[in-house]
């Protein structure tokens, strides 16, 4: 059975994203810049259409077509309310706006390129397949934990949310392959004592994207 090409994407302004065959070596890692389209919400969105329409045009026209998306889930609704109602909720509204529109561009551009496969993912699920803990104790970032995890399989994130995407990627990969799981599962790392910082922004990194905002 052939094995699926697999997309993931951490959706933020910054969206992270990764993809490749579940036994590569190591995923492709890249970022997507939506303030590169400016601050108006809907221009953002229309600008992560076209960046997922031309990439999913470019994966086919280059015979790897995507087979399967995956996402990060957003936060749920229960967990929204019981932190508004705590008084602890800080996320606005424009950018749970921005992430939910962000998720439906997604899903239509994928479906619109024939895509069958398409899924939100828990990221502590993907956190757990990856470094062995689905959440750390307080004060730890989780999102450097999982930096540094990523690393340590030699892979090569630019920032946080590629760092993301990668363990989506992984624990996608290795639903799909058992060799694909035994080859990202759990890499213990003490606390980090490091802070990943973020590189110059190269939103058309690599071959992917050659137009530029107009």
């Amino acid at each position: 059975m052939a094995q699926p090409f697999i997309a993931a994407f951490d959706l933020a302004t910054a969206t992270g994203c990764a993809d490749g065959y579940p036994t590569q070596q190591a995923p492709r890692l890249w970022s997507w810049y939506l303030d590169d389209a400016g601050g108006f919400r809907p221009a953002r969105l229309a600008y992560l259409w076209r960046f997922c329409s031309t990439y999913f045009q470019q994966q086919r026209a280059l015979d790897q077509p995507v087979d399967e998306v995956v996402y990060e889930l957003p936060i749920n609704i229960g967990t929204i309310a019981n932190a508004m109602a705590r008084g602890s909720f800080v996320t606005s509204e424009d950018t749970l706006a921005t992430l939910r529109g962000s998720i439906g561009v997604l899903e239509a551009a994928a479906a619109n390129a024939g895509i069958q496969t398409i899924r939100g993912m828990d990221i502590k699920d993907a956190r757990k397949h990856v470094t062995g803990q689905r959440t750390f104790p307080k004060g730890v970032d989780a999102k450097a934990m999982t930096m540094r995890a990523v690393v340590a399989l030699g892979w090569r994130p630019e920032n946080n949310n590629e760092s993301d995407a990668a363990v989506l990627w992984a624990l996608a990969a290795g639903q799909a392959s058992p060799a694909a799981a035994a080859t990202t599962r759990a890499v213990h790392m003490d606390q980090p004592t490091v802070t990943i910082g973020r590189k110059p922004r190269d939103p058309h990194r690599g071959t992917l994207f050659e137009e530029k905002t107009k």
